[in-house]
């Protein structure tokens, strides 16, 4: 595979991610990092990995990731969802009240922020 495309190497992250691979999905989304400079797709890359991450219940690495999408575009809201839940999942309830608020603030119909939200209001 010596002329994969960045794409290729996006669909397959993916397709191993969607199979609950999720060491195969990390491996491959890190070498997508190497090959792009992009700030869209680091964004979306990073994000990837931080979803990855959570799966796996790294959770300390998947806030890592998320905050690297974020030091791109801190509005990307896949990314602060995907925040807001490993807060929640680390027990950081006030923490993940503030970024599933930031999600709804520029989204206020993103309902899984809203159940976010409402799971976190529950925990406190």
């Amino acid at each position: 595979m010596a002329n994969t495309t960045m794409q290729d190497k996006m669909k397959l992250a993916a397709k191993l991610f969607e199979e609950s691979k999720f060491e195969d999905a990390l491996n491959s989304f890190r070498e997508c990092l190497e090959l792009t400079s992009n700030e869209k797709a680091l964004r979306i890359i990073h994000t990837n990995l931080g979803a990855t991450h959570q799966r796996l219940g790294n959770f300390e690495d998947a806030l890592k990731s998320f905050d690297s999408a974020l030091s791109f575009d801190d509005s990307y809201l896949q990314a602060l969802f995907n925040k807001g839940v490993t807060l929640k999942a680390l027990e950081k309830f006030n923490e993940a009240l503030e970024t599933f608020n930031k999600v709804l603030t520029s989204n206020p119909a993103y309902y899984p922020a809203l159940c976010g939200k409402c799971e976190v209001l529950c925990s406190l």
